[in-house]
Formats: C-alpha cells, structure tokens, sequence
C-alpha cells in the first residue's frame, strides 16, 4: 500500500498515522515499547502467538486474548493501517464482508443469538493497527449490565481457546468456499 502519507517501517506499511490516545487521554505510541513492531502485524506474520480463526489477502481474523465473552474475535487488515480514516475506500467493502463471515461463523459455531460489532478509533484504541472487535451475544447475557460492561473474562484454559478457534475456524472455512 503507497501513496501520500504512507512510509514503510519494520516489515509494514504504516499510512498516515495521527495521534492515537488511550483512555485517560494520553497518547499512544508504539515506539520505545514491545509494540515497536506492531502486534498485529507481529500476529500476520505469524511471530506472535494468536488462535487465528481466519486469514486471506486481506484480513487477519483472531480470538481476543482478553475476551469480553467466548469467541470475542478481532478482525483486522493484513496491511498495517492505524485508524479507520486511514483505510483507504476501496477495502472497507472487503474488510466488513470478512467482519460480517466471522460473525455469521461465531454465531453457528457458538450458537450464539448475535452479535456486537465494535471498532474503537484512536480513542479506546489499545493497538494501533485498525481492528474491528465481533462479540457474540445470547439473549439475556447482560453484556452491557452496570456490573458487566467491559468486563473482560479470560479463557479457563488453553484448551478452551484452541476448541473454540477450531470450531469457529472450521465453519468460516466452509462458508468462505460456498
């Protein structure tokens, strides 16, 4: 990806990065800290550890580690671009098409009722690689309850993760052949 404000950077094309701030308001930066590389793209690469339930040319698509509830995926482009502003046109079509797959996967392979689809941008934004969070729902799970809002709920165990982005995995693979 090229053109005006793109630069190249440790393996990634980084396009036109503005200041992102985390939630107390302070800015975030990848420099001088683990994320020097980029998390994401560390994860499309395959450096990182992630249960990648799903991956083509254009996104990656991976269980949260930190997940609001089970199956909480986060899809994001393959090309490393920061914020929503920064995606260029033509690939919002491809990126929901593949947000709207996921979801429809979690959905059978978790029988969940829904789904919430988020994308936090800057503000709320722990990574700097543009990524759209996809939560399945089940009627009455008080998600958004006062006590449960945000709250996250770690996986019991390795096990837990791997089943979950093999089932979630399996079906994405079958609807993205049909």
């Amino acid at each position: 990806m090229t053109g005006p404000g793109a630069t190249r950077g440790r393996g990634c094309v980084i396009v036109a990065m503005r200041e992102l701030v985390n939630r107390r308001g302070r800015p975030m930066s990848n420099e001088g800290s683990k994320m020097a590389e980029c998390v994401f793209c560390a994860i499309v690469r395959g450096s990182e550890k992630a249960e990648i339930v799903f991956r083509d040319d254009v996104v990656v698509a991976f269980l949260d580690h930190r997940p609001l509830q089970r199956g909480h995926t986060l899809v994001a482009p393959v090309a490393h671009v920061a914020t929503f502003d920064d995606l260029p046109e033509a690939q919002i079509g491809p990126l929901f098409s593949r947000v709207r797959l996921v979801k429809r996967a979690l959905e059978s392979a978790l029988r969940a009722d829904g789904a919430f689809i988020a994308l936090n941008d800057r503000v709320s934004q722990s990574v700097a690689h543009l990524h759209v969070h996809v939560v399945p729902r089940w009627r009455n799970d008080k998600l958004f309850s006062a006590a449960l809002v945000w709250k996250r709920q770690p996986y019991r165990s390795e096990e837990e993760i791997t089943a979950i982005g093999a089932s979630v995995r399996d079906i994405v693979a079958k609807a993205h052949q049909a």
